[in-house]
């Protein structure tokens, strides 16, 4: 194993106002972790997930996060669903570049009658902008693609194809 990864720092669907220390609290511990996996030669990922992409007083949790978070024990990744929340890949790919190690992939069209407001669809036919996602993430340097079709496995057939003929 080189590399362990982590989707959030806190309850996931947390149900009561966050703050400042909240922070602080759930990602003390997580850099104690990433320096004793370090010194094992275990990389540790942080994920953006759950209340990592929420937001406090207006300010992007994630964004705290990287920034208390150690950069020479702790690396990132991105999950592409996150735009849904406002969190741009690209920007951050180029806000944090060299912190990346991966991004999980996941393309959606707007859809009221689902619960979120979003269904999955495959890659290349939803609202991302794939080429300047993956242009971003290559400049970033990330190396590990992951397609996250949970919603629905048979969307990644038609998603191949998509992803062959990206040119980046």
């Amino acid at each position: 194993m080189t590399q362990m990864a982590i989707a959030a720092l806190a309850p996931f669907n947390s149900k009561t106002t966050s703050t400042l220390d909240d922070v602080k609290r759930y990602v003390d511990p997580f850099n104690t972790f990433a320096e004793k996996a370090h010194a094992a030669g275990i990389v540790a990922v942080l994920h953006n997930e759950g209340f990592v992409s929420k937001y406090i007083d207006g300010k992007p949790v994630y964004d705290m996060m990287i920034a208390e978070l150690n950069p020479a024990t702790t690396k990132l990744q991105f999950q592409v669903s996150t735009m849904q929340e406002s969190y741009d890949p690209v920007t951050y790919f180029k806000k944090y570049s060299g912190r990346y190690v991966s991004m999980h992939c996941q393309d959606w069209v707007k859809d009221s009658s689902t619960k979120s407001g979003f269904r999955q669809v495959p890659l290349g036919k939803g609202v991302v902008d794939w080429k300047a996602v993956f242009s971003a993430a290559k400049t970033a340097g990330v190396k590990n693609y992951f397609v996250e079709l949970e919603e629905d496995p048979a969307l990644m057939p038609p998603s191949v194809p998509y992803l062959r003929s990206l040119k980046v």
